[in-house]
């Protein structure tokens, strides 16, 4: 999987957040605010990647358990999954 073309990244007044362009700003009304992990995620769904390895990357990067690292990626996939922000 990876992410959708249509949406850019941007820091706001300190908060990260994805915001629609182009096309997507039909398909899609508002802003989606990232906490720091959230925004490593997305960095790494620039290029197709596996659940599995957005988990281990997750702990690599923030050196946290595989537990609360898969919960972590799945949240924040089902949320992108539910804007249709992944292919």
């Amino acid at each position: 999987m990876r992410r959708k073309d249509g949406y850019i990244l941007r820091t706001i007044a300190g908060s990260n957040v994805l915001v629609p362009i182009g096309n997507e700003i039909a398909n899609f009304n508002g802003v989606i605010s990232l906490n720091d992990s959230a925004k490593f995620l997305w960095e790494n769904l620039k290029e197709d990647i596996t659940t599995e390895e957005l988990t281990d990357n997750l702990i690599k990067e923030y050196e946290i358990d595989r537990e609360l690292a898969d919960k972590d990626v799945n949240e924040f996939i089902k949320i992108l999954s539910e804007n249709k922000m992944l292919v």
